[in-house]
């Protein structure tokens, strides 16, 4: 996945009326059943579309914000940059409550798990463009209050998906290579704090996220790679020599 790359999203944009795809369900059991728009102003929890669908959302959510870090370089007014910041936050923050509603609802299916990593990817890439004290982009201006707001939820987005979030995606076991990347991205945020806040609970979620890496890694060198990566940084050595060992086991994949 080239999310850090800088390099646009491997597949095509969709087009304004593409439709998403219906439930599992009344796919299944053959039943007609109305189509939603894969563009919309906002997610619910009791949207009919399924877990598939929901990782299709995931997925434009996560190209739109990767296309907003690609402008933004690009960019130096602050009011052109922080609406849409705020913007994808916003509709970011409902995906993710849709996409738990749906699990909490005892859908478990791989897809769902996978929708949750896709948009969790995209929170963390958001957040850490707007987390950082002085942006680069803003350091001669004056400080609004829009980037204010925009920093406190970032900073407190990037705690919560990386101590709560994908810790729990790990524990859920589905030895998916599309979710490695998130895993990575949130070890990196975890080994951060560790190392400024020393917080147990951080602790245990970089536990958690290595030994799922080191699972997915039984099958696909791409979490082996991840793995590597996390080891170089001296992340690795974070964790409790248990949980570390054996994690950059050569794999078949």
């Amino acid at each position: 996945m080239n999310i850090e790359t800088n390099l646009p999203i491997t597949v095509p944009e969709p087009a304004r009326d593409e439709l998403l795809p219906i439930n599992d369900d009344d796919w299944d059991e053959g039943k007609i059943v109305p189509s939603e728009p894969l563009f919309t102003t906002s997610f619910s929890s009791l949207t009919s579309v399924g877990s598939f669908a929901k990782m299709c959302q995931a997925a434009h959510m996560l190209s739109r914000v990767m296309h907003h870090k690609a402008s933004k370089k690009a960019l130096q007014e602050v009011e052109n940059l922080l609406p849409e910041a705020q913007a994808l936050h916003s509709a970011l923050s409902a995906l993710h409550s849709s996409i738990e509603g749906h699990i909490s609802e005892g859908v478990l299916r791989k897809s769902a798990i996978i929708a949750l990593a896709f948009c969790s990817s995209a929170r963390l890439l958001l957040y850490n463009l707007y987390g950082c004290n002085e942006p680069g982009a803003f350091v001669e201006q004056s400080r609004m209050a829009m980037e204010t707001e925009m920093q406190k939820a970032s900073l407190d987005g990037i705690i919560s998906i990386s101590s709560n979030i994908v810790p729990a995606i790990a524990r859920a076991n589905i030895e998916c290579p599309l979710i490695a990347q998130c895993l990575y991205h949130s070890a990196t945020e975890c080994a951060w704090f560790v190392r400024e806040d020393h917080e147990p609970q951080m602790y245990n979620a970089l536990e958690d996220i290595v030994r799922d890496l080191k699972l997915i890694g039984e099958n696909w060198n791409l979490a082996t790679e991840y793995l590597a990566l996390l080891n170089q940084a001296g992340i690795l050595s974070l964790i409790s020599s248990e949980t570390a060992s054996n994690t950059l086991t050569p794999s078949s994949g």
